[in-house]
């Protein structure tokens, strides 16, 4: 029952007109001349036959909501418990975990201010600010549809590779940290800081289909590096290696466009 709501919900906020980020993946063939040729450009979209955008309290009621369903259905021994003590008992010993548990510490945050008192939510100038007692967070809007963005990637990944999308949540992450001016709550200011693993570019991705690479030894290197022309934008050189699928992301390879046999069979598919 749970998976079913958790699914229908999810499939009702992807149809919303709530701002949801994600990548947009563009299809690239790299020419002799090393110039790069689009072949296409694929970006989910959906019509937006829900409105949310003007409601923020039902917006934080149900992606609070489905991201609790989802906490029950990893941990099911914290069902019962009150929303603080399931926080508390969260794992937090890595960056997935710490993530998502923070973005769950945030949704208490504004579930309960929404639902106790609604004059504890403002907004002023596209900040978003939630105050009760000694609890307050103050957000931009941007950072609130990152969070919600954060929650729907968490529920349903972008990629088969776990790596892959650790790297778009990391970014993520970051982002909804640099717009958070205040956070405070009884566990104390800030959210936790996490690893500083690859995070992967997340507005435009290129998808590099006819990566062309050589091995020496241990070795790989891409020869045909596809320039994206902006520092926003990331790009992932698709190969065969040794019979394995790999979508290999241009952050992970170092200035020679190179990486070792090791850490490319971490980006397998």
């Amino acid at each position: 029952m749970l998976e079913s709501f958790i699914q229908q919900t999810t499939k009702f906020l992807k149809s919303s007109n709530v701002r949801i980020f994600k990548p947009e993946y563009r299809g690239v063939i790299i020419k002799e001349d090393g110039s790069p040729s689009v072949i296409f450009t694929h970006n989910e979209e959906m019509y937006r036959s829900s409105n949310l955008e003007d409601n923020l309290i039902l917006q934080i009621m149900v992606f609070f909501g489905v991201l609790d369903a989802t906490i029950d259905t990893l941990y099911p021994e914290l069902e019962g418990e009150g929303f603080q003590k399931r926080y508390s008992l969260l794992p937090q010993d890595n960056d997935s975990n710490t993530i998502i548990a923070q973005i769950y510490r945030i949704l208490i945050l504004m579930r309960n201010a929404a639902v106790h008192n609604k004059e504890a939510v403002s907004i002023q100038n596209n900040i978003i600010t939630f105050k009760s007692g000694i609890k307050e967070l103050s957000i931009t809007k941007i950072g609130l549809e990152l969070l919600y963005s954060t929650v729907l990637l968490f529920i349903k990944p972008t990629s088969s590779n776990k790596e892959y999308n650790m790297g778009i949540l990391r970014r993520y992450y970051d982002e909804i940290k640099s717009n958070i001016s205040i956070f405070k709550d009884n566990n104390g200011e800030g959210i936790v800081e996490i690893s500083d693993g690859i995070r992967l570019q997340v507005v435009v991705r290129y998808k590099v289909e006819n990566s062309q690479y050589n091995v020496d030894k241990d070795l790989i290197t891409i020869l045909n590096p596809h320039n994206t022309g902006s520092e926003l934008y990331g790009s992932d050189y698709l190969i065969k290696f040794e019979n394995r699928n790999i979508s290999l992301p241009s952050e992970a390879l170092d200035n020679e466009y190179k990486i070792s046999r090791d850490e490319l069979l971490i980006w397998v598919e």
